[in-house]
This record gives structure tokens, sequence and C-alpha cells, in this order.
């Protein structure tokens, strides 16, 4: 029965990108001008990316940039995968679909994306489109993290903090911390906050250097540090 229910799923999750697909298709025959359109997977994402940025030209439109994105992931291409799997995750030019966003992430994983390994870490870490598992969330992390990811970098900091599926260990969270904050990472650069005002890690208690990282995480928005400089004052 459980067999039959994945197939089920399977099949419907496969039907699904082929309507989305071809109403994909016809979204451009329809607007795009025959000197845009073309079949290279390559060219393709980049089409996508510059709509979804708004570069080299192109107003930023995330349902124009869905539609090359899904063409382009179609040829195989993996940072087109990443990039449509974080559309679909956010809901950016298309309905909201975390199994659409597992299933391209993974695509993407697959061919050593650090972006989809990354994105999968986190759906896994917070339980989004699939059963939440801190031991696969540390699986791709980890392979993302050992590609320089930073997000991941500062995942796995946040995994060996609370010993979310994996022993707890402040050295190893300050390691991956360090990285990923040097790197610009709100999550990592918040770690590295608690890390210094809690004296974890092999560091001494230093409220100033905890205040440090906490205020380059607040300035991306992050709560916990903005609570955490309120906390300090």
């Amino acid at each position: 029965m459980v067999k039959k229910k994945m197939s089920l799923l399977i099949l419907f999750i496969l039907f699904s990108i082929i309507i989305t697909g071809c109403q994909n298709i016809a979204f451009l025959n329809k607007n795009e001008s025959s000197t845009d359109q073309n079949t290279n997977p390559a060219e393709l994402y980049e089409l996508g990316a510059d709509y979804y940025y708004g570069e080299n030209g192109k107003a930023q439109d995330y349902k124009r940039a869905v539609a090359y994105l899904t063409q382009s992931a179609n040829g195989d291409n993996a940072k087109a995968q990443s990039l449509l799997g974080y559309c679909y995750e956010k809901g950016y030019g298309i309905a909201q679909d975390y199994s659409q966003a597992l299933y391209w992430y993974l695509l993407a994983a697959e061919q050593d994306d650090s972006f989809g390994q990354s994105a999968l870490g986190y759906l896994y870490e917070k339980g989004y489109g699939v059963t939440q598992d801190y031991s696969q969330a540390y699986y791709w992390y980890k392979l993302a993290a050992d590609q320089g990811d930073s997000y991941a970098q500062g995942g796995l900091a946040y995994l060996y903090m609370f010993g979310y599926g994996v022993k707890q260990d402040y050295n190893q969270a300050f390691y991956w911390a360090e990285l990923g904050g040097k790197q610009g990472d709100e999550y990592a650069e918040s770690a590295l906050g608690y890390l210094y005002e809690q004296g974890y890690g092999g560091v001494k208690v230093d409220l100033e250097i905890a205040k440090y990282w906490y205020g380059l995480a607040a300035e991306q928005g992050n709560q916990y540090a903005i609570d955490a400089l309120n906390r300090l004052k």
C-alpha cells in the first residue's frame, strides 16, 4: 500500500511538472520574440537568471524567470534546477510548492550543486515538504559546506550548537560558524555572537565581540541577533 501511494505521489508530481512546463512554454511563445527563444539549457538558464535578478537589461519578472528556468531545468541544468526549486519554495512567479522545490533541489544536488544541497538541508531541517530529519539536514549541509557554501556552514553551526542530528560539539559549531560568518551569512554571524556571548567553542566570554557579530547579523534582519543586541545593551 505504501509503495502504491508513493508511486501515485511521484506520478502526480511528474504530471504537474509536465503541465507547468507546457504552460510556461505557452507563456514564452505568447510574450517573447523569436530572437529570445532557444533550446540551449545554459543560455536558457542565463535568461531565467536575468529575469529573476533583473539584470542585463531585463526587468525583474519572476513569472518569466520561472518559464525559462523550467525549460533549462528540464534540460538537466543544475543551476536552473536549484534556482527553480527556490522559486517553488518561496512562491516566486509560481504557486508555492515545497514538494516541487524538493524535487528540483534533489536533481541539482545529485549533480553536486551546492545551492541545491544547502537548500535540501534547509527543507529537512525545517520539515518543509518532507518529514523533518536532522540527520538528512546534516548530510546535505555538510556536502554543501565542504564546497564553501556559507548558508550550509551556518546551518552546520546551528546543528552542532544544539546537537540536532549530530553530537553536540561547540568546537565544531565555532569552526563552521567562523567560516560562514566570514562570508557574511547572517545565521553564522548570529551563531558566532552566541558562542562569544556564552564562551563556548574554545573562546572566552567576550561581549564586545559577541555584539560585533550580532550586529552584522542584525543588519541583515536576523531577529535573534536583534533581540540579543537589545538584551546586551
